[in-house]
């Protein structure tokens, strides 16, 4: 439970003010301008009110946490135009930009022309071997 000393600080971090602490915990702003008052008598501070109140910041707690983007998940990368032809989904393409990366290619274009031109010149010149020629 959230103590008393701390709710309108709770609240304030949520952008909610008492008079919706009132509403959604169901009860009088009056009991609760007294129980949050700094100098409270303690029989106005009941356990049941500290956790009607902390009931209903931390339910707004949640519900914000959930409608609030995560920014600790990447999102996948977008696939540039030309590539959607090469790479058939994010994780290929992040997996080719990993390795050009790597190796340290200037960019992925890059690291993508040059792997398949050598991979090119390796099959046509295994080709040009078998069929008597000395390739392209």
């Amino acid at each position: 439970m959230i103590p008393f000393e701390e709710i309108d600080a709770a609240l304030k971090s949520l952008g909610k003010d008492r008079a919706w602490l009132a509403s959604e915990s169901g009860r009088k702003p009056d009991s609760i301008r007294v129980a949050l008052a700094t100098n409270a008598d303690p029989k106005n501070r009941s356990e049941l009110l500290q956790k009607a109140l902390s009931d209903a910041i931390e339910r707004e707690q949640l519900r914000q946490a959930a409608d609030k983007p995560r920014l600790d998940i990447e999102p996948p990368p977008e696939i540039p135009p030309g590539h959607t032809a090469i790479y058939l989904s994010g994780q290929e393409l992040e997996d080719a930009d990993r390795a050009s990366r790597l190796v340290g290619s200037p960019s992925l274009a890059t690291f993508c022309r040059d792997i398949i031109r050598a991979e090119a010149g390796r099959i046509l010149a295994k080709q040009g071997r078998a069929d008597g020629t000395n390739g392209p």
